[in-house]
């Protein structure tokens, strides 16, 4: 590991820009791009022998959250921002707006969040009349970030950017999560004046993020909270119910792309993934919240209009008319497994009715119940 001056590695108030540029210059100069968490702890600990343990571990963790690269390494460039800047602020910092990228494995989200004092302004951004943006996961960098920096237009100049690396980032290789997250780093520290954030969303963050979005959603607009929620993505699923979260890997772009006569293979393999969840789903309750993709397969089914607001089903029915969709055979292959894993959801459940949402009110506001609203709430951790 590379040896840091003293004067390079000050946190006090009196840290300098200088005295960033000068670690960032050590670091460049020893050819160290990134570390692991116990890299980063050892080299702290030659800085100051006398750290106790259980603060060193929460530094450690702090910084990993703000210099997350991939493949549980951090990038030094972004940690020095981090320690700098924490030093600086004297800690953590409310922000009042950001802009919110989400990898997602079949798109990019792009989001304004805007704290207000009734709560928080969602805007979906949008290259053109496009609202989902090409995922990383199957078009090139330059491609991805042209159209990422044109859907968030006059808000790079305004507020920082965040973007979150989901399901299909986490289950790269470890030496792709590293070298794409680098290129990330590089990218947005270049970009966005007013700070740039790439943080890791493990499958459990992202349950109880959307967790925590779902319930100031329901308890503003329909004035109750679900006691299951269950959201779906192409490459996950996310559910929250009894002060627990849990998620699954459940592939469906992989799927959609093999011949219909898979489709039992595809039940069978969506039952035995939902297993893990099952004691969730069946937890003894009046009702369950569907998000996320789950919105996306009644509308394919005809049940709601796309911009509709979140809708009420009994369980049966909605069962019943998923169903008869899903087996129709000019019913594509994507739409296909895409319901057929709600309705293996639903089959576990034992409660009576659902509510699908994907567009809400809240307040006179437009509000989006994902992962990255809940973690803007939160207070961005």
């Amino acid at each position: 590991m590379m040896e840091v001056s003293p004067v390079a590695a000050r946190r006090d108030s009196g840290s300098s820009c200088e005295d960033a540029q000068a670690m960032k210059e050590q670091f460049r100069e020893s050819g160290v791009i990134s570390m692991s968490k116990e890299q980063f702890i050892k080299l702290m600990l030659t800085l100051n022998a006398g750290f106790r343990d259980e603060d060193l571990h929460k530094v450690a963790d702090d910084a990993f959250a703000n210099a997350f690269t991939g493949g549980e390494r951090m990038c030094c460039s972004a940690l020095v921002d981090y320690l700098f800047g924490a030093a600086a602020s004297g800690g953590r910092t409310l922000p009042s707006s950001i802009v919110m990228g989400d990898l997602g494995s079949g798109k990019t989200s792009c989001y304004l969040f805007v704290r207000t004092e009734s709560g928080v302004q969602v805007k979906e951004l949008m290259d053109g009349d496009r609202a989902d943006l090409p995922s990383l996961s199957s078009c090139t960098f330059e491609e991805w970030s042209s159209s990422f920096s044109r859907a968030c237009g006059e808000y790079i100049g305004e507020c920082p950017v965040h973007i979150g690396a989901t399901a299909w980032y986490r289950e790269m290789p470890e030496e792709q999560q590293v070298e794409l997250g680098l290129r990330l780093r590089a990218w947005g520290q270049a970009s966005f004046p007013h700070g740039f954030r790439l943080l890791e969303v493990t499958g459990l963050k992202e349950a109880n993020f959307e967790s925590i979005a779902c319930r100031h959603a329901c308890e503003a607009v329909l004035r109750v909270t679900p006691d299951v929620i269950l959201s779906s993505g192409t490459g996950s699923m996310q559910c929250s119910a009894g002060g627990e979260s849990a998620s699954i890997s459940l592939d469906t772009k992989a799927w959609s792309q093999k011949p219909r006569d898979q489709i039992d293979a595809f039940r069978e393999a969506a039952r035995q993934t939902l297993r893990s969840i099952e004691p969730m789903l069946r937890t003894d309750c009046s009702l369950a919240l569907l998000l996320g993709a789950s919105w996306y397969a009644i509308v394919a089914a005809g049940m709601v209009d796309p911009k509709g607001e979140p809708t009420l089903f009994s369980r049966e029915q909605a069962m019943l008319q998923l169903s008869m969709h899903a087996s129709k055979p000019d019913t594509s292959m994507r739409d296909a497994v895409n319901i057929w894993r709600i309705y293996e959801a639903l089959g576990m459940m034992s409660l009576k009715e659902v509510v699908f949402a994907r567009n809400w009110k809240v307040h006179g506001e437009d509000f989006r119940t994902t992962w990255s609203v809940g973690y803007f709430i939160d207070g961005c951790p």
